[in-house]
Parts: C-alpha cells; structure tokens; sequence
C-alpha cells in the first residue's frame, strides 16, 4: 500500500516527524483461522513497494506467527492461572497464619489483587458494624504510589507510540496484522513496538498503603455494601449512581469500575473492595469478577479472623489485668502470712491429724492453718522440695481465703479432706507408693479440690447457663476448682512449687488436675468399676502398684472421692452435724431454683421433703459410699474403722427413717436464709425431678424418689460382697440406678 492510500492516517507522520512510503499490513490467524492480531511492515528498503514474492513471504511467516501467537496466548493464560492460583494459596495461608493487625492484613490484600488484575486503583473499605451503609476504615492503594507519574507498563515495548488504528483496524476487521481484543474485534488487547536503541529495562513497581487518601464514591461502593451484588461498570460518568465530584480537583477520573461485596464465614458482609480503571482502557471482564469473587472469599476470612484475633488480644489483655487485680486481692497479706509464720506448730498428735476420726469442731481458723502447716512438716514437703516456709504460709491463707463463705464446701470441709487424705497415706503407708512428687500433689489438690465454690452444683450450673458452665461442658466446677488453684499457685508470693525442675512442676500439676478433677462423682462412676475389680484381683496394694501408672491413677482418684466424701465415715454427731450442712447448702440451692430458674428443685434440694433425707441418706450410703470403703478396707486392714462406722451410721438413718428411736432430726439450720418465694415456682415445670431419678453429690447425700421403703431393718446392701465377687453392678431398682444428675 502506498502512503498516498486513502486509508492511511497522515496524522501520524505528522506527529512522530517519521515519513510512510510504502506498508504491507496483513492478518495474524490461528490454526482455526480466526485472527487474532495485526502485523505491518513499513518502507521497503528499496524505497519501491512490497511485491506480491513479499506478501507471499510474510504470509507463510504470519502462519508460523499465528501459530507461535496462540501458544503464548495459551501459555500465558496457563502462567496467569497458576499465578492466580499461588496467589490464592499464598492468601489462604496468610489468613490462617498471619493474623497481626487489619492494616498488615488489607495491605497484603491490596498488593495481591494490584498484581493481579492490573488497574489504577484499588480499595477496601470495611463495613461499620452499626450501619450497612457506612464505612469505619477506608484502605485505597495506586499504581505507581511513590513513582514517578505515568501508566505502568507490563513491558517496557509496550504502546509507546501512536497507532495509525485506520489501516490497523481495516486490516483487523477485514481478515486482511496487533493483538485484537478478545471481546471487541474493532479494538485491540495490547500493542506492541521495537524501535531501534531499545535497550532500558522496565521499572519496578512499588506500592505503599495509605488509608482514606482518596474521597470515595458513596453511590456505588455503598449500594454493593448494603445489597451484596457485583458492580461492573464501562462507563462510570454514564451511571447514575457515580458521583462526578469524587474526580474534582483529585487529578483522577473514574473509568471502569467493578466493585464486589466481602463477606464473613458467616456470609455477612463486613466489606467492599472496589477496583478503579483497568489499565489499557480496558473493561473488567467475568474473568475478572470471577477472580475478584474467589479473592473475596480469602478475604473476608482475613479479615473476620483478623479481627476475631484483635478481639482475643484486647480481650486477653484485659484478662491479664484483671488477673492481676485478682491475684491481688486473692492473695492473703505479707502480714498475715508474717503472723502465721511466727505462731507455734503443735504436733500431729496434738491435732489429732493421724486419727480417721478426726473432728474439727474444736479448733479455730488457726488452728486449722497450723495443722496444715504441721502435715507439710511431717510429710517432709518443705524440706524435700525447699519450699520456702514464708510462701507456703501466705499460699495457706490464699487458698483459704478462696473459699467462699458457703454453708457446706467451704474451707473447713476442704481442711477435713487433706487431713482424710493425710491420715490415710500416714496409716496405710501408701505413700511409699505414690512417693513424694504425687503425695504433694494430693495434698495440695485436697485443699484446694473446691476452690471458690459457690454452694450450688454442677447440675445448677447448666441450668442456670452460668459463664462457667459456658466454659466447661463437664466436670464444670471440678475444672473451676483447678483453675483456681493454678492461678494462686503462679500469683506472685504464693509460689510454693517455685523450686521444682521444670519436670517435677509438670508432674505435679497433672496429678494436681487428675485428683481435683476426681472429685466428681461422674468420674467416680466411671472408674469404680475397673478399681474394684483390681482390689478383687490383688486384695492389697502391692509395690507393683508403685510401678504402674495406670493402677496409681485409679487409686488415686478413688483416694480423693474416700477423703471428698469422708465426712459419712466419722462417728455419729460429727455425721450428723455434717449432714445438716450439706442440707442447708442443698435447700439454698432448690429455693435460688425455684426464685431465679423458676424450676421444682429434686427431692434432695426441696425444703418440702426435709422429712424423707434419712432415707436418702441411706440409699446414698448404700449406692455412692459402701462400695468404695468396703474396697478399702480390702486393700488395708487400717482402713477397716471407716468402713464399720459407714455401717453404723447407716443405721442411724435407717432408725431416723423408721423413727423407730424417737430420734428427732434438726434441718432448721439453713431456715432463716430462705428468700422470698417466687409464686410461679408452685407452677413449674419439673426438671429431671421424676420419680425414678436422684442426684448425686460428693458432698455426702443424694435424692430418691418420694417413694421410700420403711422397712430399712430387713434391707439387704445391695453392695455387699461386690469385691469378693470380681464384678460390679449397681441395684437394677429404677428408683436407685438412674444417674441422670451428678454433682
């Protein structure tokens, strides 16, 4: 074609100063024939015109041009998936690893959308929380932030000069070389140019974050906030929602914009990201929405976990404080703990603190810090692991000032329990078994198994829907009671496990949850039965035990529910005294059941059937207790006495059940604290409170049905002779078996 074609754009000579005599401009087409770009060749050397030899040539060259076109095409696309696909996977794995600040987070989120889909603009603004149609932050970033002005370039040969888009797009259009479009036949994709001294290399971008640097158009980015749908506009001046005066004065004019909702897990929407002007006046293709809507899957879960972690890390702060403030105020005084310090120890002897028998009724407070001072001495706890006598002095008041002053689990029964504890290990020479470590471990877990009970049950607790039972779904006051101690255990000043090695301390807070954790009689129920099969087996506690970890384990557990529930072992007046206690406690619970729950309290925790706890009383010893101390005093013949007295104290309340001994038993200790009754409680629904259920608890007492046998005399234990026999089987009574509440 000659220059003098009237096709040919004069124009552009004019602006390059370059002179046009003569062009060859033919298709490039697939192997399917479609064509897919433009090639032209200008000023034949000769200074004559191309031949028909020349078009033949560069024909058969376009073929092989054609060919080598679509192979790039193809391998691209192929190298922009795998991209996209790293870019997703790294953007996954940043979302479950990465979760330091929102502004690390949308950075990351920024720079892998900017380097993916190329455009002028990018932004996310997060949703505020109150309002759908507002935003709280705003994040934009730019091509070229802190470059030097101009449009980047994905290659440095890349439309740098003008094109003559007459004859280009002739030759296009017609079939008769540029890449074309794939969506517009009249247009072209990208433009490609080499003139000689081509030799700079291309820059490389850089890019930065900036929050609300840029005004942003409310219209749109606030529509997909609030409806969730995807905004892809080609025009942005020709959509109604586009506000003009975002552009004033900005030196940017909005183009193409696709603008797409992020939402949560959940499928909420916590944020837009809005991309701005396709380089190349290109428009957003689906290709692009579809990338965008998969990007915005990642980022919506960056996001929500990026502010579930802030939470966490405000909340924990918080946490820390308050622990703080805590530990504090848990934490007994140095001059307490100096004046404890400064009293004298009697001995074990004065305390009577070797006795199965032992009563507490007589000694005060002190008296009782002192005893637990002296069982530390005589188990030889300060010496062996250099425990300092100041600590453990303030740790004492700490513990015991942890207990709140509730009628029954207060520190008066944890005391009675380490001594239990303290008694057994002494007479029966366990402790050689257990050996040091795990001896101050069970000590330890004796006084503190019911750290800040509030004298209402685990069963409360999941009804009531406390924090506490939200935290722990079993074992839910046993877990509190550890955690306490744990916390007094590591509070400044109360450190009495300081000087462990790193190993010992690990051992001693397993064993320390183990035997808190033992306490509850749904873990009793569990392990009772392999315990008295291996008392069958054995008949006493062999060195063999000392050895095994599994056997140690059980008998430590069936330990701490002996001692928990050691109260039923003493004689007569201590037992009784200790039953109207635990009564008390439990008919405060039934009257904040039926003021706060509105709920029909069991039989064991209502007021109204106070008449009928003799005979719980021994449906409780026959069920809950006989099993154990009979397996005790299998496996030590000093245990015997416990066993004997849980006898003769079941006929006690068999005789008060029967009110053959004329006998009157007091539950008027706990009357004075009943609150006002709410009047719907007569109207309530019962919750499991039917006639074949009863509820256990370690504290020494458990509710029948309303239905009892007065005929105690001739009842027969229906535990009796379980060890000789090697099984264990609970009384198939329906009135007695169902274990449907456990403390």
């Amino acid at each position: 074609m000659q220059a003098k074609d009237e096709r040919f754009n004069h124009d552009i000579d004019q602006q390059t100063g370059y002179k046009t005599r003569s062009l060859l401009c033919m298709p490039i087409k697939d192997i399917n024939g479609e064509v897919i770009g433009v090639a032209q060749v200008i000023n034949k050397q000769s200074d004559g015109p191309f031949t028909t030899y020349d078009e033949k040539v560069f024909a058969s060259y376009l073929q092989f041009c054609g060919i080598g076109l679509r192979n790039a095409q193809l391998y691209e696309r192929s190298q922009l998936e795998v991209k996209r696909n790293q870019v997703l996977l790294d953007l996954a794995r940043m979302v479950f690893e990465e979760q330091s600040t929102i502004e690390h987070m949308v950075l990351r989120i920024l720079t892998h959308t900017q380097s993916l889909i190329q455009c002028q603009r990018v932004q996310i603004l997060l949703v505020h929380e109150a309002s759908k149609g507002s935003f709280s932050r705003v994040f934009d970033l730019e091509a070229g932030d802190d470059e030097e002005p101009g449009t980047p370039r994905t290659s440095p040969y890349e439309s740098r000069f003008p094109i003559n888009i007459g004859i280009t797009g002739y030759v296009a259009t017609t079939g008769e070389i540029l890449l074309v479009h794939e969506a517009s036949k009249g247009s072209f994709s990208r433009v490609f140019d080499l003139e000689a001294g081509d030799d700079e290399e291309p820059g490389t971008p850089r890019t930065s974050p900036y929050e609300s640097r840029f005004p942003i158009n409310i219209g749109i980015t606030g529509y997909v906030a609030t409806t969730g749908e995807t905004v892809n506009i080609a025009d942005a001046y020709m959509d109604a929602r586009f506000d003009p005066s975002v552009d004033e004065g900005a030196g940017f004019k909005h183009n193409t914009i696709l603008c797409m909702a992020i939402k949560n897990s959940e499928g909420r929407i916590i944020g837009v990201i809005q991309l701005v002007n396709k380089f190349d006046g290109l428009l957003f293709t689906k290709n692009d929405e579809n990338f965008v809507e998969a990007f915005a899957i990642f980022c919506g879960m960056g996001i929500h976990n990026t502010h579930m972690y802030e939470k966490a890390i405000t909340a924990m702060a918080k946490q820390s404080v308050t622990l703080d403030v805590l530990s504090y105020h848990a934490s007994a005084s140095l001059d307490d703990a100096q004046r404890l310090r400064n009293l004298r120890i009697p001995s074990s002897a004065h305390f009577n603190l070797h006795e199965l028998a032992f009563d507490d009724v007589d000694l005060t407070d002190d008296d009782t810090l002192r005893a637990c001072l002296r069982m530390f001495l005589d188990l030889d706890f300060v010496e062996r692991f250099h425990i300092d006598y100041s600590v453990l002095c303030r740790w004492l008041l700490s513990v015991k000032k942890n207990y709140r002053n509730v009628t029954y689990h207060n520190w008066r029964h944890a005391f009675n329990v380490a001594q239990m504890m303290f008694a057994i290990l002494t007479e029966t020479q366990w402790w050689k078994i257990f050996g040091e470590l795990e001896c101050l471990a069970l000590i330890i877990g004796c006084l503190c198994h019911d750290l800040d009970h509030r004298g209402t049950n685990n069963s409360f607790q999941i009804k009531a829907s406390s924090p506490l039972a939200q935290l722990y779904s079993t074992s839910t006051m046993e877990h509190h009671h550890f955690d306490q101690c744990l916390m007094i255990l590591n509070s400044p000043g109360n450190q009495v496990l300081a000087n462990l090695s790193s190993d010992d301390y690990e051992k001693v807070v397993k064993v320390l949850e183990h035997a808190i954790l033992s306490t509850d009689l749904a873990v009793y129920f569990s392990k009772r039965k392999p315990f008295i099969e291996l008392v069958s087996k054995d008949r006493a506690v062999t060195p063999h035990w000392g050895e095994c970890d599994e056997r140690r384990g059980l008998l430590r557990a069936m330990l701490m529910t002996a001692c928990d529930l050691a109260a039923i072992t003493k004689p007569w007046p201590v037992e009784k005294r200790v039953a109207a206690l635990v009564a008390g406690e439990f008919f405060r619970q039934g009257d904040l059941e039926r003021l706060n729950l509105n709920l029909t309290p069991i039989d064991i925790m209502n007021r109204d059937k106070e008449d009928q706890l003799p005979a719980m009383q021994v449906k409780f010893i026959d069920t809950i207790c006989l099993p154990i101390y009979e397996a005790f005093a299998v496996l030590s013949q000093s245990l015997q006495p416990m066993l004997d007295r849980v006898k003769s104290n079941r006929a006690h309340w068999i005789d008060l059940a029967n009110n053959d001994s004329g006998e009157k038993y007091d539950y008027s200790l706990d009357k004075d604290q009943i609150p006002e009754r709410n009047d719907k409680s007569s109207t309530s629904s019962h919750v499991d409170d039917t006639e074949n259920t009863y509820e256990g608890d370690s504290s020494g007492a458990v509710s029948l049905s309303s239905e009892t046998n007065s005929k105690y005399e001739n009842l027969e234990n229906p535990v009796v002779g379980l060890v000789c026999n090697n099984t264990l089987a609970l009384p198939r009574d329906p009135k007695i078996c169902q274990l449907n509440e456990l403390n």
